[in-house]
């Protein structure tokens, strides 16, 4: 079945903050190539409400990310390179140039607190249509990390919608095409985070969307 997708745009958006005052030690987020020069959107995102394990795709989309940190510079060429044209030339020639110019970074780790968090996110605003940060019962993004991590350092987010690839929303989030923060891209190729987790849901909108989650010293609430 083809899927036309010219009608529903695909958009991100991302957030991150430090917020040690708050909640630090003081206070007791391999995938086969889906088509490579061209971006797909699909709507084979599974909803799994109750599954609280991560789905292959929420496992491949942190494969992903952690795939172009291994080795930026080859990411960028063979993977961001050939969608010249689908992207706005300044932001996509300054991710590979920027992409090219880095070392290897170390893996996010996984993080069972981190995949739960994103897929609460995830699995609620999906079905309302809604988008952002915010949790739907009104929590903002900081009040919803304390839920989940009994203390940690920092903490960001990126939310993409309309991608149900792991390959499509990782590139999509790098490029962070007309963001002039960079702030997706800062966020999967930060220094400063050593934690991630992903779920991708069904959005009643775009059909599809993926919360990806970071952090630096999330310990897990139990």
């Amino acid at each position: 079945m083809k899927v036309a997708h010219v009608c529903l745009p695909v958009f991100v958006i991302s957030l991150s903050f430090f917020s040690a005052e708050a909640c630090g030690a003081d206070n007791n987020n391999s995938w086969p190539n889906n088509g490579g020069a061209k971006l797909t959107h699909t709507n084979d995102a599974q909803s799994d409400a109750g599954n609280m394990e991560p789905s292959e795709l929420d496992m491949a989309v942190l494969a992903e990310i952690n795939l172009a940190r291994a080795n930026p510079k080859n990411y960028a060429e063979t993977y961001i390179a050939p969608l010249s044209g689908r992207f706005s030339a300044e932001y996509f020639n300054e991710c590979i140039e920027e992409m090219k110019a880095l070392k290897p970074l170390l893996d996010y780790t996984f993080s069972p607190a981190l995949w739960r968090m994103a897929k609460a996110h995830a699995d609620t605003q999906g079905k309302t249509g809604q988008t952002g940060h915010d949790r739907t019962n009104g929590k903002t993004f900081a009040v919803a990390l304390g839920d989940y991590c009994s203390s940690y350092i920092q903490g960001g987010e990126n939310i993409s919608y309309g991608y149900s690839a792991a390959r499509d929303i990782v590139i999509q989030l790098l490029v962070d095409d007309g963001v002039t923060t960079r702030g997706h891209r800062k966020n999967i190729l930060s220094t400063s985070y050593t934690q991630a987790g992903a779920a991708v849901a069904p959005h009643s909108t775009y059909r599809n969307m993926c919360v990806i989650d970071f952090a630096n010293g999330c310990v897990e609430k139990k």
